[in-house]
C-alpha cells in the first residue's frame, strides 16, 4: 500500500511539475503561452462556435447562419473532450503535388499528449473558448536547433489519439475527469454530451404526409463515444491562401495555428464536406407508439447502432421520411424530397451500414487547421 502511494504522489508531482513548465516557463519562446515569441508559433485548439454555442433554430443572423440542422432541430454541448497528440511541423509542404501526405523530414514537435475539454474557456479566442498547446520557438529535430526561417512553410501535422492517462488535462471539470476515465477504458478518442430539441414547429414538409412526427421526442440527450486516432497531414492554411500548406513565421510577430475540430461532422446525412445536418433519425431511435411523446430519453452508441444507414426506421419499425424546415425568411432549408422517399445516409463506397459506424468513420475528416484549412487523414 505504501510503495503504490509513493507511485500515485511522485505521479501527481510530474504532472504539477509538467503543467508549471507548459504554462508558466520563463525561458523566452519555449513556453509561455501568454507571451509566444517572435518568429515562433503558438499552437491553440478550438471547438469554434459550435461547441462554445451551439446551433440555434431558426438560423441565426449572428452567426452567419453557416450551421443548421435542416430537419428543425437546435443543439447545444454540455462535454467535448479529445485527446491530441504529435503536433509536428515538416519540411517542404509542396513536396508531393499528388498526395498531400507526403513532406519532408520533421523539424519540430510539441512534447506532450493533450487531452482538452473544449467546451470549457482556456483563455484565447473565440470569446475564450481557445485552450493552448504550447509553444514551437525553434527547429528542434534539426541539429543546432536554428530558428524557423521566415521565408520558409512548414507543414503542419497532428494525430488523434485514444484518451492516455498520462494525457495533460486542459479545461477539465470533475465531470469531465469521469468521462475520461471511461474514455480510456473503452479506448475512445472522442466523447460528447450534449441535448437537441425540436424547434422547427409547423414550418416543415416531409416527403411521407401521413407519418406523425409527435411520436418522436421533442428533445432528447446523447452520451457517445468514438474511436477513430488517425493522423491529420500538411493542413491546409486559408489564412496564406485558399490551396497554400504549412504554417510561416513572422520576423516581428508570432503567428497562431489553430487545431480546429468540425463537430458538425457527428450530423452529416453525407461522406461529403458540408453536407446537409440531419437529427430527425437519431430522435426516432426514441419514437413512441402513440404520440405526443413525452421525456427526454439518453441517446448511446448503442442506439446509433441500431439505425440502418440505406433505410431509416424509428423504434417501432416504420420507415422514417425525410422532414425539411424553413428559416425565418420562409426559405426552405432542404431540398424538396419525392414522395415516399425514405430517409437515408449516402456513404459512397465507404462500407458502413450502421450510424454509429458512419458517424466514426465521418470523424476521421473533422480536423482542420486555421478554421477550414483541410488536413490529409491517415486512418490509424
Amino acid at each position: 500500500m505504501l510503495r503504490n502511494e509513493m507511485k500515485r504522489s511522485l505521479k501527481l508531482l510530474c504532472a504539477g511539475l509538467f503543467l508549471c513548465l507548459w504554462a508558466c516557463s520563463d525561458e523566452p519562446g519555449e513556453g509561455d503561452v501568454q507571451n509566444p515569441p517572435k518568429k515562433g508559433f503558438r499552437i491553440l485548439v478550438s471547438g469554434e462556435d459550435m461547441v462554445a454555442h451551439g446551433v440555434a433554430f431558426p438560423p441565426s443572423a449572428a452567426r452567419g447562419y453557416s450551421i443548421f440542422f435542416v430537419d428543425g432541430w437546435a443543439l447545444s454541448f454540455e462535454s467535448v473532450i479529445l485527446t491530441l497528440a504529435h503536433v509536428q511541423l515538416s519540411e517542404n509542404p509542396d513536396m508531393s503535388p499528388g498526395d498531400a501526405s507526403i513532406t519532408g523530414p520533421v523539424v519540430a514537435e510539441l512534447e506532450g499528449v493533450f487531452a482538452i475539454e473544449l467546451k470549457s474557456e482556456g483563455g484565447f479566442g473565440l470569446d475564450g473558448h481557445e485552450h493552448a498547446l504550447g509553444i514551437l520557438a525553434k527547429q528542434s529535430r534539426k541539429k543546432g536547433a536554428p530558428a524557423f526561417d521566415s521565408k520558409t512553410r512548414y507543414a503542419f501535422g497532428y494525430s488523434l489519439v485514444a484518451a492516455r492517462p498520462e494525457a495533460l488535462q486542459l479545461g477539465f471539470t470533475e465531470a469531465s475527469k469521469a468521462a475520461y476515465a471511461r474514455m480510456q477504458e473503452k479506448g475512445w478518442t472522442i466523447f460528447v454530451r450534449g441535448k437537441a430539441e425540436f424547434k422547427g414547429g409547423e414550418g416543415c414538409r416531409s416527403s411521407n404526409a401521413g407519418y406523425d412526427f409527435s411520436r418522436l421526442p421533442k428533445a432528447f440527450e446523447f452520451e457517445l463515444g468514438f474511436a477513430m486516432p488517425v493522423d491529420y497531414k500538411n493542413c491546409l492554411n486559408p489564412r496564406l491562401g485558399e490551396e497554400v500548406r504549412g504554417i510561416q513565421v513572422k520576423d516581428n510577430a508570432s503567428v497562431d495555428a489553430v487545431v480546429t475540430l468540425h463537430l458538425d461532422h457527428l450530423f452529416w446525412e453525407a461522406l461529403k464536406e458540408d453536407a446537409n445536418l440531419r437529427l430527425d433519425a437519431w430522435a426516432a431511435r426514441k419514437s413512441t407508439e402513440v404520440g405526443p411523446a413525452t421525456g427526454t430519453p439518453l441517446l448511446s452508441n448503442a442506439d446509433l447502432a441500431e439505425i440502418d444507414i440505406f433505410h431509416v426506421k424509428d423504434a417501432q419499425g416504420q420507415a422514417v421520411p425525410y422532414r425539411d424546415c424553413k428559416n425565418q425568411q420562409g426559405v426552405w432549408l432542404g431540398d424538396e424530397k419525392r414522395a415516399g422517399e425514405v430517409l437515408r445516409y449516402e456513404r459512397g463506397v465507404i462500407p458502413l451500414t450502421n450510424l454509429n459506424a458512419f458517424i466514426q468513420h465521418n470523424l476521421s475528416t473533422f480536423g482542420h487547421l486555421n478554421e477550414d484549412g483541410l488536413c490529409q487523414p491517415l486512418r490509424l
